[in-house]
């Protein structure tokens, strides 16, 4: 009777560690989403359109890096995981912000009005 006792409170205890760990996962899977008002995988109309790609793309592989970081705990891999995903918003970010600035002295100096009338 003892043995079998002690077998059902180990069982008990994996099942609420087993609980716990999902609940902390999904806890900060949550935050993020909430932090970012995200919506069925789009960000909320609370940010305007132009952040909002950049926002998605965030989450997105924020989401990503902790896939990564779960299924391969090794700490190098993960700061190189995040240092590339840095890496590649920092690129994208910059270009599209580069066209973005572009485009607006396109339309400050006139430019675009002057292609269209032509």
């Amino acid at each position: 009777m003892k043995a079998k006792r002690e077998d059902l409170e180990k069982k008990l205890r994996r099942i609420r560690e087993r609980r716990a760990q999902f609940a902390k996962k999904h806890h900060a899977l949550n935050r993020i989403a909430i932090w970012m008002h995200v919506e069925n995988g789009r960000v909320n109309s609370g940010y305007n359109n132009y952040l909002a790609p950049y926002l998605n793309m965030l989450y997105f592989l924020s989401v990503v890096e902790l896939i990564v970081a779960k299924l391969f705990p090794n700490l190098v891999l993960h700061t190189l995981t995040l240092a590339v995903f840095s890496y590649i918003i920092f690129v994208w970010l910059s270009y599209s912000l580069g066209k973005r600035h572009e485009e607006m002295e396109a339309l400050q100096s006139g430019k675009v009005g002057d292609s269209l009338t032509s």
